[in-house]
């Protein structure tokens, strides 16, 4: 893929996520202990548990955060080589 196409995916995700978040119901959920974890932190849980927003409350709290869903059919052809673009990005 190219650089430009993976940049209007990632544009388009980042907007797609930044509406999905005004629907969001804001739970009241402790972020700070899992920034002092000094390994990552890894969210698990079956279809429609919460995951994503769980993450979505987290990124509210940062002044930069990036986003990318990898399930998105446009990114068919995404190889491994693909990553140092999207890292430019």
């Amino acid at each position: 893929m190219n650089t430009a196409e993976l940049e209007q995916i990632f544009l388009e995700q980042q907007s797609e996520l930044e509406n999905y978040s005004k629907n969001v119901i804001i739970r009241d959920v402790n972020y700070k202990y899992y920034i002092d974890i000094p390994y990552p932190v890894i969210i698990l849980g079956p279809r429609q548990a919460g995951k994503s927003t769980l993450l979505d409350i987290f990124a509210a709290h940062f002044k930069e955060t990036a986003y990318f869903n990898f399930e998105d059919e446009r990114l068919i052809y995404f190889t491994i080589n693909d990553f140092n673009n999207l890292l430019k990005i």
